[in-house]
């Protein structure tokens, strides 16, 4: 499933970049070493996908074609979650982050991360058209533009 290894935007980007070179050697290359290509130029995770989608198909170029197309489609699909932070947060925090977006925006979702040190402290999120601006600097911002009244 490819939800179990695209976490990210640059995890999709990375897919589909694959999926595409995938597409250019399709008709290049003779079948028997197309699997080399699959081997050699995919994630071990994309190429496990590709083969699952492809079952018995995998000496027919259309069916290949279209299992392609429907991956690559797939990945264009997911629900992007843009998230900025003041720091690039490590893997396990972005893994963390992924699987609390599924369970808020569904079992596609990824996320989008985006670095601003401006931000201080919390976070910039945006979803379908939805944004939310939880951060210190905004907070602040208020607070001042609020004081500037009174004083």
């Amino acid at each position: 499933m490819l939800s179990d290894f695209i976490l990210t935007t640059a995890d999709r980007d990375t897919a589909l970049e694959q999926i595409e070179t995938l597409g250019k050697v399709l008709y290049k290359t003779e079948l028997a070493d197309f699997n080399k290509v699959l081997d050699k130029e995919t994630s071990r995770e994309l190429s496990e996908v590709i083969r699952g989608e492809l079952g018995d198909n995998r000496e027919d170029r259309g069916k290949i074609r279209e299992a392609l197309s429907t991956l690559s489609s797939e990945l264009q699909k997911m629900p992007v979650l843009s998230l900025t932070l003041s720091f690039t947060p490590s893997g396990k925090m972005s893994q963390n982050l992924t699987r609390r977006a599924r369970e808020l925006f569904g079992p596609e979702a990824i996320l989008e991360l985006h670095k601003d040190p401006a931000v201080l402290a919390g976070a910039q999120v945006a979803i379908g058209g939805v944004y939310v601006d939880n951060t210190v600097r905004r907070k602040l911002e208020e607070y001042w533009t609020q004081k500037k009244f009174t004083i």
